[in-house]
């Protein structure tokens, strides 16, 4: 919203003749009184080019009358700016913004209360232009001003504070924008009172931060507030109350609370209608999301003159290529999809598609659900064209995923719960084509979203997936497309907010009608353009450079005496694709086996086990039913029999299961038949030289508990120290090195032991015996050292002095170290892939909280099995460990063993 800076004011009539300073003064700061209340009336009569006439003659009276140093003039400055960001024209408005800047630093000084003002300003025009880096000290500068000027528990304070938080929000750093928004709402409360309708603003924001967050149980209760505050503050029928009610009807929506949403939605709607008129922007909104609700109930009938309503008010109000519009094309296509009437969900797929080629700089999240939605509509009927859309989709994810940090991240989450079904889908098309090469690359980075998930400070690769040459053609031309049309659209949007002439509108439009031809003419080509793609991806990927391949082969060379197979399961909602990768061409299979089943089972067995019951062994034996019996299959079949299987294992809200404790018809333990590990995407990347090399250690080991975090002592770690570090005074140690115990375990001890041993010869172990705590929030999951302090997986990922590239294993013997839940049960490899992305070689980590003793005799027993001089790889000497633990009366539950997962290079 624009930000007019009144405190001053003025006249209509320039002064022509020099009179008296002090009275020239006062008739100057008059007539820029008037002049800037007329620009307001004019701003919002929608009369722009009125409006900016009067704000450029306001200006240029004070920079004649007052100077150009002056501080009135810098707020004319201000109005001026304000009112071109308001048209959208950013890049006049900067300069403006930035000289009004210095003039209240030097005018009034850059403590003032107007200094705030104005950084605030600038701040807000850098964050809708997206430059969050250069908003952020802006509007912390602004803060700072407000808390010493006018108090901490001032309502300006309150503002500034909600200004930073909403930054912090839109940069998805949700830990730092909580605290500012919940300051504001006391702020808000205390000073306004708990039913003002800033503190009902300050409600809704917090709100909005826990729906992005996903935690609605504390949403739902704030936003029942706020719209109680606004209903009764401002009455039932007033726009913000209407905005409320939306805001609360899309919450209910997000938890499946349809019949709840759908009454609000409603309201929302007749506000809107009564409120700013049947065809107004805002009124289409609310059209568009009860159509949603409508559907979501499978109302179609309903959805469907609702949807058409919300399209007709966004091409009449804001014309036919604006985002909006692309995505109303696109709900309503969706509809038509769901109704089978495939034709028109096609044509109308292709509009917004178009739509969303032009505005793919600003708006690449319709240009991913649009290509997406192509794919989903065409994977049967034309394979070649839903690969190469789903491709699209797929690339113009992995770049925002790669610039996740300039993203709102509510959007973050978004790809989180949705980007799964257009990699998976991807992956399914081209395995159905025999095109393995580009299928590995999409698991790839698909796995390497979830690892960077973790923690946000990791960023993602902005690896593409490759096209082949008709389809590298093709995009090309879309991508000059856009150079195209981009240009001119940004035009057509500042002409019709400046509310231009009609007929200056119409020329532009010929302009783009001409260029949206060209596209849509390609369009129409586009089943000759890629009938041959499928052999010309088996010409241009050949199967030797397919990532999997190649790890094999250096696998196989360097240990030619042991055989090696990679399993990659992708599981969708509907089926699961299986590819088996070995030293002839991979070997597929395509399940109808759905991700819910899959999910099921692993829960059941994981609970099973750590219950220490019975009960894992029924979803075991399915698991490998499912899962692991088909693939040995093919194997026989192929008279090939691995030693080693390292898993890829793809799928949103699908935990790993305890691999090992898998049983087969006859009983056998998986882990009995073959050594597992999990590939992850550093697996292949890893330098093969040095794995021979002596081992020496450096061990961390704290003894003590936290019963502020329920977290027990673990009195075993000293001896499982002892028996791993051999010294003077534990010569019973079964590798050289060091170990810090408890009070020695500090954050210090960690870095300078690292940074001492950087630059080794040899290929250490880094050994954590301690409690790690899992939490959704990567600053909430953290390790504890042995001075009881916590070291976060976020600290972890920010320390730049973290050197694990002369490290060949992380073990840590710890409490669900690998697996981390995410949403409603999700989990993934979360902390051994940090370490990894860190330079560790490998890491062997724990699926839930493992038992003390258990755990010190089976780290004794893997490490002698390694030993320092090498004896067996890391994956043997586990496998050897947890068939010692087998055997044992005392430890052969699989509760004991089970739990520890291999990553990385296993050799």
């Amino acid at each position: 919203m624009w930000r007019l800076i009144r405190g001053v004011g003025l006249g209509l009539l320039l002064l022509a003749v020099v009179v008296p300073a002090a009275q020239a003064q006062e008739d100057v700061q008059r007539q820029l009184s008037l002049i800037n209340q007329e620009v307001v009336r004019l701003y919002h009569a929608g009369k722009y080019p009125q409006a900016l006439d009067k704000a450029k003659q306001a200006l240029a009276l004070a920079e004649r009358a007052l100077g150009t140093e002056h501080s009135r003039t810098g707020i004319s400055l201000n109005n001026l700016a304000g009112l071109y960001e308001s048209m959208g024209a950013y890049e006049k408005a900067l300069p403006l913004y930035v000289r009004a800047l210095a003039i209240a630093e030097k005018a009034l000084g850059p403590e003032h209360p107007n200094t705030g003002s104005s950084l605030n300003n600038l701040a807000a025009l850098y964050r809708a232009m997206g430059a969050y880096e250069k908003a952020l000290p802006l509007y912390a500068r602004a803060l700072a001003i407000a808390e010493k000027a006018l108090g901490p528990e001032h309502p300006n304070t309150g503002s500034s504070l909600n200004n930073l938080a909403a930054l912090y929000r839109a940069m998805g750093a949700y830990e730092k924008a909580l605290p500012l928004y919940v300051r504001a709402l006391a702020i808000a409360e205390r000073a306004e009172g708990p039913k003002h309708p800033n503190t009902g603003t300050c409600l809704s924001n917090l709100a909005l931060l826990y729906r992005a967050m996903g935690v609605y149980e504390k949403a739902l209760p704030l936003s029942v507030r706020a719209l109680a505050i606004a209903e009764k503050a401002e009455g039932p029928e007033h726009p913000s109350t209407g905005t409320i009610l939306n805001n609360l009807a899309l919450l209910y929506e997000a938890i499946g609370a349809y019949e709840k949403a759908l009454p609000l939605y409603v309201r929302a709607l007749a506000i809107a209608e009564k409120a700013e008129g049947p065809e107004h922007p805002s009124t289409g909104t609310r059209l568009n999301n009860l159509a949603g609700v409508h559907y979501a109930m499978g109302a179609y009938e309903k959805a469907l003159p609702l949807y058409a309503g919300a399209l007709a008010i966004a091409e009449k109000a804001l014309g036919p290529e604006h985002p909006n519009t692309g995505n109303r094309l696109n709900n309503l296509a969706g509809l038509h999809f769901a109704l089978a009437e495939y034709e028109k969900a096609l044509q109308l797929y292709l509009r917004s598609l178009a739509i969303a080629v032009g505005r793919a700089g600003a708006d690449p999240e319709l240009l991913a659900q649009v290509a997406a939605n192509l794919c989903f509509l065409l994977q049967t009927t034309k394979r070649t064209e839903g690969i190469f859309y789903c491709k699209l989709a797929v690339n113009t994810l992995q770049t925002q995923r790669h610039n996740a940090k300039s993203m709102d991240k509510g959007l973050q989450q978004m790809f989180h719960a949705k980007t799964h079904n257009p990699y998976q889908l991807l992956n399914r098309l081209l395995t159905q084509a025999n095109r393995s090469t580009e299928a590995a690359q999409v698991l790839l980075a698909l796995k390497d979203a979830e690892f960077s998930e973790f923690v946000s400070g990791q960023t993602i690769t902005k690896s593409q997936i490759d096209l082949t040459s008709s389809e590298a053609d093709l995009n090309n031309f879309l991508r000059e497309s856009t150079a195209k049309l981009q240009p001119l659209l940004a035009k057509q949007d500042a002409l019709r907010n400046a509310k231009a002439e009609q007929t200056e509108l119409d020329k532009l439009q010929h302009q783009i009608n001409i260029a949206n031809k060209h596209l849509y003419d390609t369009f129409e080509k586009i089943p000759v353009l890629l009938k041959s793609s499928d052999e010309e991806a088996k010409a241009q990927f050949k199967i030797d450079s397919n990532i999997f391949v190649k790890h094999l082969a250096n696998l196989n060379a360097a240990t030619p005496d042991e055989k090696n197979a990679i399993v990659v399961i992708a599981a969708s909602n509907e089926r699961t694709q299986i590819s088996t990768f070995y030293e002839r061409e991979p070997l597929q299979l395509d399940l109808p086996i759905a991700k819910d089943k899959l999910s099921q089972l692993v829960t059941a067995m994981q609970a099973g086990i750590v219950a220490k019951t019975d009960a894992w062994r029924m979803p075991a034996r399915e698991l490998h039913a499912l899962l692991i019996a088909p693939v040995e299959a093919q194997l026989v079949i192929k008279q090939f029999t691995p030693q080693n299987l390292s898993f890829v294992i793809n799928g949103e809200k699908l935990d790993i299961p305890p691999l090992a404790a898998l049983l087969d018809a006859n009983g056998n333990f998986l882990a009995s038949k073959y050594r597992l590990s999990l590939y992850n995407p550093r697996s292949g990347s890893d330098a093969l030289q040095d794995w021979k090399k002596n081992w020496d250690i450096t061990a961390f080991g704290s003894t003590k508990g936290e019963p502020s975090e329920k977290l027990l002592p673990l009195p075993q770690v000293a001896n499982e120290l002892a028996n791993i570090v051999r010294s003077e005074k534990t010569p019973q140690g079964v590798l050289p090195g060091e170990k810090y115990l408890d009070q020695q375990f500090t954050r210090q001890a960690w870095g300078q032991s690292l940074a001492n041993n950087a630059n080794t010869t040899k290929r250490r172990v880094l050994h954590v015996a301690t409690h790690f705590k899992i939490d959704i929030n990567e600053h909430q999951s953290k390790l504890l050292m042995g001075d009881g302090q916590f070291y976060s997986a976020a600290e972890i990922a920010a320390e730049p002095g973290l050197p694990l590239s002369s490290v060949d294993l992380v073990t840590l013997s710890a409490c669900d170290t690998v697996q981390r839940k995410v949403g409603k049960g999700s989990s993934f490899e979360g902390l051994g892939a940090l370490f990894q992305y860190k330079g560790a070689s490998a890491v062997l980590g724990t699926l839930w909280a493992v038992a003390d003793g258990s755990t010190a005799e089976l780290m004794q027993e893997f490490y002698t099995n390694r030993g320092e001089q090498r004896k067996m790889s890391k994956a043997q000497a586990l496998q050897e460990a947890q068939k010692a633990m087998l055997v044992s009366e005392k430890w052969r539950h699989p509760y004991y063993w089970a739990g520890f997962v291999l990553m990385g290079n296993w050799l």
